[in-house]
């Protein structure tokens, strides 16, 4: 009887290994010179966008599910991957993987991934880079673009080394970890509910943040040419360059010069 069950139990966890196991379902280059702008939209899969050393764009779809996978084309120099997985269908896995070749930049980058991990490093887009997501956990790092913009509801997000010209950073309860690569950024903007902020950057760089919070819990270390202006005056805020506006309900805010 003993040695039934653990039969069991062992065929049990073998179907289980196997149905999370990840194969390449998909592998094709798509010429970039067909393509200005990319756009993604994703539920829950997992999504890693890279550069490489290649001359094509290369898209590779990992799954268990050779029957769900996103969509993907180039119309109207388009480069679009759709999903197909609009709910959690559980036991599916799915991962997307975007390599972008080293000189290639596009005009602009649009991605939405709801509930799915994305890793996104050594992307540049020559005018705008968009990002939306939901639950998802988030790393993006050496982002280079004019103008970024972020929108979560949970998610922690890390950004590390931001090159852009201006950033818009908004989440509700998600944590944000903000590390600045540049010493010159047009007004940009941070707004927050009750998730924790941190933000590091050049010491070299002067920056003034101007800070709107209900209770801020503030945290300022080695910030050396850096000024802190807490709920200030509408007059106060007509500069534009170098200046940060943190709007934070409730949370930790600690800004610090590396």
């Amino acid at each position: 009887m003993k040695k039934k069950i653990l039969l069991s139990l062992l065929f049990l966890l073998f179907s289980s290994i196997c149905t999370y196991s990840k194969t390449l379902i998909t592998r094709e280059y798509i010429p970039c010179e067909e393509i200005s702008f990319i756009e993604i939209n994703l539920n829950n899969e997992e999504l890693i966008i890279q550069k490489y050393t290649g001359e094509d764009l290369l898209i590779e779809i990992y799954s268990n599910n050779s029957n769900i996978i996103p969509d993907f084309s180039v119309k109207n120099r388009i480069f679009n991957v759709s999903s197909k997985n609009l709910e959690f269908i559980d036991p599916i896995y799915c991962k997307v993987e975007v390599y972008v070749p080293v000189n290639f930049n596009p005009e602009s980058i649009d991605i939405k991934n709801l509930y799915g991990i994305s890793i996104i490093s050594s992307i540049k887009a020559k005018d705008d880079f968009y990002f939306y997501t939901q639950t998802g956990s988030v790393s993006l790092n050496s982002i280079t673009c004019s103008n970024f913009r972020c929108f979560s509801i949970t998610s922690d997000i890390n950004y590390e080394n931001l090159n852009c010209d201006s950033f818009y950073l908004s989440t509700f309860s998600g944590n944000i970890n903000l590390s600045l690569k540049n010493n010159t950024y047009i007004l940009s903007s941070i707004l927050s509910q009750t998730g924790n902020i941190k933000i590091s950057y050049n010491e070299k760089a002067t920056f003034q943040f101007l800070i709107y919070s209900e209770n801020p819990l503030i945290r300022n270390k080695k910030s050396y040419n850096t000024k802190l202006n807490y709920n200030p005056e509408p007059e106060n805020t007509n500069q534009t360059l170098n200046t940060i506006l943190i709007d934070a309900k409730k949370g930790t805010i600690e800004i610090n010069a590396d």
